[in-house]
């Protein structure tokens, strides 16, 4: 057989196995990007709060008892211009002076005191609850609405049960009757009680300007932000959730309080009045008054069922640890198929480079065996190393699918948990890993199976079909 028909052949061959590979990978890719990581981080947080049974105002908190954990969001780089401030790091084309960018600060104090939190030392799947309506078991009372379902926290009936009401009571107005645990604050008192076993069970506190978005990405500001802040260009909230919501109404706003006050107490100002144009900003939070608001929910409830099905699943495996595992690999997975991407796509250049150099050559009668024979071996080499690479990060994806991912298909494919509107996000991205999984696995064996074609047509060739 001749050369030129050998290489045609062993050429085609590989080009059609790694398109196959290609569309593989752009799949894996285009999976990893749709799996929703803030919705499950959100679950997690929210889940992983215990209830509340004391509340201090301890200066010497440590920061996992704080009760409200926020954070302001920080700044991007920015450049310094004769024409003003500008939403990107200075270059030779942009001249200019660099602003660094500014780290996310945590927020802990609310109306000049810093909250100090004692909870359950246990989480939503470790909690007994049950269905609104229904008795709790022999020895356990009910301690109130433990979540967005209205399901019912039972507690053991010798233990005191956890804070079921909180009020924010302004000075000067009525002080509510009951049995309030009283924390003194600028303006007003917070008042904490567990007597109240109707009422909703709060577990997380954030704070917000306006209603939350469904969709976390996105902050709602009620004016637009100083353009270096992270949230600048995501101030409204312009797209849905996994459900379809614009707002999430779980959130209850409870109180307002002056934003100039809020970012003063938690040293925001120390760190941004150092940014040119800032001083605009100040002035606008020091004159209008404007508000931020202090937001309380329960936790994201799930059917007695599926909280039923989580808690078995949690004792044999560590839910909170695997989704946070589940989190940080689909996103590593997402880096590595692009670099395996790439990859894969500079070796298949190469090689549709060759096999159009020989067919052009051949067309126009100019083609020569040898010169092609030395073309050929200098470019499989380098083909070979770049594909080399690509089926190597195929192989850390795969492993990586079956060490950690699991968790997202248990809950996806479990017929309880299917439909819980607080599991969409989690869902979802147990459908992505479904398709991030089978086509890994193509885009392995593909690459594999091209790796070897390579290989064994370069050896085929140049022992078996000589050049004339």
């Amino acid at each position: 057989m001749s050369y030129y028909i050998c290489i045609f052949i062993s050429d085609l061959l590989y080009l059609g196995v790694a398109a196959l590979a290609l569309v593989s990978i752009i799949i894996v890719l285009i999976a990893s990007n749709e799996a929703n990581y803030s919705e499950i981080a959100e679950l997690k947080e929210n889940w992983n709060y215990g209830p509340l049974v004391d509340v201090t105002t301890d200066i010497n908190c440590k920061p996992e008892n704080y009760l409200i954990k926020d954070e302001w969001p920080g700044t991007v780089q920015g450049c310094l211009k004769n024409s003003g401030v500008r939403r990107y790091a200075c270059t030779r084309e942009s001249r200019g002076d660099l602003i660094d960018e500014i780290a996310p600060i945590p927020i802990r104090y609310w109306r000049g005191s810093l909250l100090c939190a004692e909870r359950v030392p246990s989480s939503y799947l470790d909690l007994i609850i049950v269905k609104n309506g229904d008795l709790c078991p022999i020895d356990h009372k009910p301690c109130g609405r433990i979540d967005s379902l209205n399901n019912i926290l039972c507690f053991p009936s010798k233990d005191s049960c956890p804070f079921n009401d909180f009020k924010i009571v302004l000075d000067g107005d009525v002080i509510p009757v009951g049995n309030y645990l009283t924390i003194d604050a600028d303006g007003a008192n917070l008042q904490f009680s567990n007597e109240f076993t109707d009422q909703p069970i709060i577990s997380q506190f954030q704070m917000h300007e306006k209603q939350p978005c469904a969709n976390s990405y996105y902050k709602n500001y009620q004016i637009t932000p100083y353009i270096l802040e992270v949230y600048y260009d995501k101030d409204k909230c312009d797209k849905p959730d996994t459900n379809g919501d614009i707002l999430d109404m779980t959130w209850e706003r409870i109180d307002s309080y002056s934003i100039f006050n809020q970012y003063r107490d938690n040293g925001i100002f120390n760190k941004m009045g150092i940014l040119q144009d800032y001083d605009a900003v100040y002035n606008e939070m020091l004159i209008s008054n404007r508000k931020t608001g202090l937001y309380e929910r329960n936790y994201m409830g799930v059917s007695i069922a599926c909280h039923s099905y989580l808690q078995d699943l949690n004792k044999s495996n560590d839910v909170f640890v695997r989704i946070q595992y589940l989190t940080e690999d689909v996103k590593m997975i997402k880096i590595l198929s692009l670099y395996s991407l790439i990859m894969l796509s500079v070796g298949i250049l190469i090689n549709l480079y060759f096999f159009l150099h020989i067919i052009f050559k051949k067309c126009c009668s100019v083609y020569d065996d040898k010169k092609s024979l030395c073309i050929r071996l200098k470019l499989g080499i380098f083909s070979f190393v770049f594909y080399l690479v690509s089926f190597c990060l195929n192989c850390v994806i795969v492993a990586k699918i079956f060490a950690n991912l699991e968790i997202a298909k248990d809950i996806y494919q479990n017929a309880d948990c299917l439909n819980e509107n607080s599991l969409k996000g989690l869902i979802k991205t147990g459908e992505s890993v479904d398709q991030i999984e089978a086509y890994s696995v193509i885009a392995l064996v593909t690459t594999l199976f091209n790796f070897l074609v390579l290989a064994v047509s370069s050896i085929i060739i140049h022992c078996c079909c000589k050049p004339s």
